[in-house]
């Protein structure tokens, strides 16, 4: 069993032959800390570990396996790209509100939710992935403008108009649901994707040496 990082083997003694992965990965990412590199991918036995089994193999003892790689990349780009795939997802929910109207207004309750349930969960995820990446970065959020407005100023406004949705599916006041997919929601999507837009041209302009200080 060996250990690689970015195909070169971490030195004898660096972790132990009862080490689980987590602390390979620990072990792996004391090495990345003067380059500012970051764990981005896990394979064991040449298999790439997705999120689905991460959290069970990471309990799981290194000399389970014959080799395990470990591949690091540089936060800024990790960030870049994490935040694209987050905003082509994201154009797939103009399609579903538009669907979980029609449906809405055609009685099919049950199939609009499932819409609006997949629609949550991608804008969840996004605001998530920003929160993520100011945290990764270390930068200070209030110092973030996007359009000549405060990134917390976005993400308030986006906030507000899922709680308006969210109260509306809670109180069952479908003729309110259906006025605000109907009527609100294209503005907000255009909104959000201006600041999803916004934030990466942020993160791309940040000087690499400054990044994660």
């Amino acid at each position: 069993m060996r250990v690689y990082l970015d195909e070169q083997p971490l030195p004898d003694g660096a972790i132990g032959d009862e080490a689980t992965i987590a602390q390979a990965v620990e072990a792996a990412r004391g090495r990345l800390v003067e380059s500012g590199g970051l764990i981005v991918s896990l394979k064991c036995n040449g298999q790439i570990i997705g999120e689905d089994r991460i959290g069970t193999v990471m309990s799981q003892r290194i000399d389970e396996f014959d080799r395990i790689d470990l591949l690091s990349g540089d936060p800024q780009q990790v960030v870049i790209e994490a935040m694209n795939d987050i905003r082509e997802s994201f154009q797939d929910t103009y399609a579903a509100v538009k669907g979980a109207a029609e449906s809405l207004a055609g009685g099919k309750l049950d199939e609009s939710m499932t819409l609006i349930n997949r629609c949550v969960g991608i804008w969840v995820r996004a605001n998530d992935s920003i929160v993520q990446a100011i945290s990764l970065l270390r930068l200070r959020v209030e110092d973030i403008v996007i359009d000549e407005r405060p990134l917390l100023d976005w993400l308030g406004d986006l906030t507000s108009r899922l709680r308006d949705l969210k109260e509306a599916i809670e109180a069952r006041d479908h003729v309110l649901l259906g006025d605000i997919l109907r009527y609100e929601f294209d503005e907000t999507l255009e909104q959000w994707d201006r600041m999803l837009g916004g934030f990466v041209n942020h993160v791309q302009s940040l000087d690499r040496s400054t990044v994660g200080a």
